[in-house]
């Protein structure tokens, strides 16, 4: 399966997830409005 042409919500959820984690350098327990924020965008 290919993430990156999968819609479905949970794809969509791990890829924020993923963006959050490993491009932003915050982990979802201590990530702030604005961190989320960045990940979505």
């Amino acid at each position: 399966m290919n993430v990156m042409n999968d819609l479905s919500a949970d794809a969509l959820r791990m890829r924020i997830t993923q963006h959050l984690t490993y491009t932003l350098g915050k982990d979802k327990t201590h990530a702030s409005l604005y961190d989320w924020r960045m990940a979505v965008s």
